[in-house]
């Protein structure tokens, strides 16, 4: 059995709902000093009833819109099928009794982060998905640390929205100076084609501390608070044309030290303020005397 097809077919599911080649939603980037930068992927699944099946066990609906070519769609579902009666996995699967209760949601959430594990490395750097770059360069690690469906109880052939929410974390090799973080929808490397349109995906992203974001590209409106002071983080969101393959940028760097400057200028106007007043004080005891 290979275990990384269905692997390959899950992780979709993570960064792409069934359907779409990237759904409409939010993804909040927050990076720290250290280069490390937490992802979350906010979005719907405007029918939910492929994902149910699967969560009920029964993946055949799910593979259907998430696969074109017959033959590896039934190459992977039969895969499934035998991981099914396997002891380590087999009881990550539903139960197919028509019906999604909340342990199964669970086991479904657990399933797909077990079966991530067994991806290339480079399945969450930039070979499928979500591909995120530091000045050109890939991160070092990437980590899915959870994936949650909201909404998804009920029968299986319910077609109610489900909410998926994937939290990821990445590490850059992160120094001084200005950098340029991109990202790029891309899920061709899988194999997969969940097709459909592109889009408009709201991208946010919160820099380090002492950091002001100085352009974008790749947006098509976007907003920028950059901290007054020059002490706190950067604040960007953009909307995002997510066709795959369409790429966007956000450059941003060390923000001037306005409170600094304010201060130092609040001292030399104190320094001089004291030697007038110095001053005055002398003529007028040399006037006195």
């Amino acid at each position: 059995m290979d275990a990384r097809a269905i692997a390959a077919a899950l992780l979709v599911v993570c960064l792409a709902a069934p359907g779409a080649a990237v759904p409409a939603g939010h993804v909040n980037l927050a990076l720290s000093a250290s280069g490390a930068l937490g992802v979350t992927v906010v979005y719907t699944d405007p029918n939910g009833s492929a994902l149910r099946y699967a969560m009920d066990g029964n993946f055949s609906p799910l593979l259907d819109v998430l696969i074109t070519n017959t033959s590896q769609r039934a190459t992977t579902l039969a895969q499934i099928e035998t991981a099914e009666s396997t002891p380590i996995i087999g009881g990550f699967f539903g139960n197919r009794d028509g019906v999604v209760v909340a342990s199964e949601v669970t086991l479904f959430e657990s399933l797909i982060q077990q079966q991530v594990k067994l991806l290339p490395p480079n399945s969450l750097t930039g070979g499928g998905g979500v591909e995120l770059t530091m000045d050109g360069s890939p991160p070092t690690s990437a980590h899915l640390l959870s994936v949650s469906f909201a909404n998804a109880t009920g029968p299986d052939n319910s077609t109610q929205p489900i909410l998926i929410t994937t939290d990821l974390a990445y590490q850059f090799d992160y120094g001084s100076g200005s950098h340029l973080l991109a990202l790029t929808f891309n899920n061709s490397s899988t194999g997969l084609s969940p097709g459909g349109p592109a889009a408009s995906v709201v991208v946010s992203l919160t820099t380090p501390n002492a950091t002001a974001v100085t352009g974008s590209r790749g947006f098509t409106t976007t907003s920028t608070s950059n901290d007054p002071w020059g002490l706190g983080p950067a604040q960007f969101t953009g909307a995002y044309s997510a066709a795959p393959g369409q790429g966007a940028s956000i450059s941003f760097g060390p923000s001037f030290p306005t409170a600094y400057a304010v201060i130092l200028i609040a001292i030399a106007a104190a320094a001089v303020a004291s030697a007038l007043l110095w001053r005055r004080r002398r003529r007028r005891r040399a006037a006195e005397g």
